[in-house]
């Protein structure tokens, strides 16, 4: 789809990739879990750090928090790390602003095994960026969205990102 000239699906990508990928510190919700406090508070902390690298734009630290094998998937389908690094590099660059953005978890919940974690959350944001003609757009967009988390050695990491439900706003106008 394009939108003055400029393919938005791109900017549908920035927003699950970084918004959906929950990049973000959480609110988390009082919502019981049967997972211990310990789990919560580090997959909280795991979430901060990602906010953190995602402020100062930092990409390698951004993918040193996901899986060598990480994916996303959107209505769209499935896409694997090679395919979206490309797609993350020059998104991240167009980006001036991010002027709210966060992450709130509904729920986390025991995965397979005792290593992993299913964090299912609602983001939000607010961004503006400049594409390659110079022109600057603002971007409203919001996602729910599942995370399954693996703990490593490196401590967690996420494995594999889903899109449930996204909105967006392209300089008011809606987009999809």
């Amino acid at each position: 789809m394009l939108f003055n000239g400029v393919r938005v699906i791109s900017l549908v990508s920035l927003c699950t990739i970084l918004l959906g990928a929950a990049v973000l510190r959480p609110i988390i919700a009082a919502v019981p879990t049967g997972l211990d406090d310990q789990v919560q508070k580090e997959i909280e902390a795991a979430y901060a750090k990602r906010d953190k690298a995602f402020k100062e734009k930092d990409i390698a630290a951004i993918r040193a928090m996901e899986t060598s094998d990480y994916k996303e998937k959107s209505k769209d389908g499935v896409v694997d790390r090679a395919t979206l690094d490309p797609q993350v590099d020059q998104l991240m660059a167009m980006i001036k602003e991010v002027k709210v953005l966060f992450t709130t978890v509904e729920k986390i919940s025991e995965g397979k095994d005792s290593t992993e974690v299913i964090a299912d959350a609602t983001t939000k944001g607010d961004f503006t960026f400049k594409i390659e003609d110079g022109s600057v757009h603002e971007q409203v967009a919001s996602a729910k969205v599942r995370d399954i988390w693996v703990k490593t050695k490196e401590g967690w990491k996420i494995r594999f990102h889903e899109t449930l439900e996204a909105a967006m706003l392209l300089d008011g106008k809606p987009v999809g």
